[in-house]
């Protein structure tokens, strides 16, 4: 699984997305900088605002911090497989690298956290009032994530046995 230091994930994320019948399968997540969009596209630069809720579907590109891709894929690509370009970031140059026939998913059942000042997720990016949603980290599953604040204060209470 493709994964990202900035990103929180479902303890279930790898489990629901190795389940979709697909050649690549995303976690969904949104941008951490207004407007807080989610980072799947329908085909470049159209961005996905509205999405089913209740099944995975197919994408054109998306972000790819919470990502599975099979084998075949790799293996029919081209190197360099992700590669930061003027036009493209990796994640897209990825997406519209794909040959043909091969098909990326999105799952609305996987929805990840993106660490930021707060954590941006489809609860708090569609809040209409654009309000912080006040989460307390105490109440995370304990396999999340160690949280700790990016400037000169105080980490708050660890989450993770052990720390």
């Amino acid at each position: 699984m493709l994964a990202a230091s900035d990103m929180v994930y479902p303890e279930d994320a790898l489990e629901k997305l190795l389940a979709v019948e697909t050649d690549v399968a995303i976690g969904i997540y949104h941008k951490k900088t207004y407007p807080y969009r989610p980072l799947l596209f329908s085909g470049l630069g159209k961005t996905y605002i509205g999405y089913p809720k209740d099944k995975p579907f197919p994408i054109h590109s998306a972000g790819m911090d919470c990502a599975v891709i099979r084998r075949e894929v790799f293996e029919a690509m081209e190197y360099p497989f992700f590669a930061f370009t003027e036009a493209m970031g990796e994640d897209i140059f990825f997406c519209d690298s794909l040959p043909p026939g091969f098909r990326m998913m999105a799952h609305p059942g996987v929805q990840c956290g993106h660490l930021s000042k707060v954590i941006i997720g489809a609860k708090w990016a569609t809040n209409a009032k654009w309000a912080v949603d006040m989460l307390d980290l105490d109440e995370l599953p304990l396999n999340s994530f160690t949280m700790k604040e990016r400037d000169s204060q105080t980490p708050k209470k660890s989450i993770v046995p052990g720390d």
